[in-house]
């Protein structure tokens, strides 16, 4: 009969090759945790993550949106890291001109070695807040001409008044 210690440290090592995945993880940095987004209608908005390959072999890592991702735009979307870099990606949101209020989105990171036959690998989520205020310039713009359109057509109308009443 085993002795106690000696299941448990079999109970180990057996978890350990069944469920390898998880130590994956340790080799993926992202910072900042999450990103708040404060922008208007049809505004062009930008924030910076910064992805590190924290495991000690190169490893290829590809970011993307889960959602809505006609808003966004990734600069580089997916790149190779050696080991111990971090690497600057741009994420750029463009809300389209008829949205308002506060949206969430995740943006994944996902690290894969190139060196692997697998297609195993780490990733992360980043939650993404969105809160868009006012209106846009293009919104902005047309009601301008609305409001002086009406206007126009007031003082015409006046006019016309008064060459008919006068």
């Amino acid at each position: 009969m085993l002795s106690k210690l000696t299941r448990l440290g079999l109970l180990v090592i057996v978890g350990m090759v069944i469920f390898p995945i998880p130590a994956l993880a340790w080799g993926l940095g992202v910072t900042p945790a999450r990103l708040n987004f404060q922008t208007i209608p049809g505004e062009v908005s930008k924030q910076t993550l910064k992805v590190i390959n924290a495991s000690e072999a190169e490893a290829s890592f590809k970011v993307y949106v889960e959602e809505e991702s006609e808003w966004f735009t990734i600069t580089p979307a997916e790149f190779t890291l050696p080991p111990q870099q971090g690497k600057d990606v741009e994420i750029a949101v463009t809300p389209p001109n008829n949205t308002s209020g506060k949206h969430n989105f995740t943006i994944c990171v996902v690290s894969l070695s190139p060196n692997s036959g697998l297609s195993i690998g780490a990733g992360v989520k980043v939650p993404v807040k969105v809160a868009i205020k006012g209106l846009s310039s293009a919104t902005t713009g047309i009601i301008v001409i609305v409001v002086i359109a009406g206007v126009i057509v007031g003082v015409l109308v006046a006019r016309k008044r008064r060459q008919y009443h006068g």
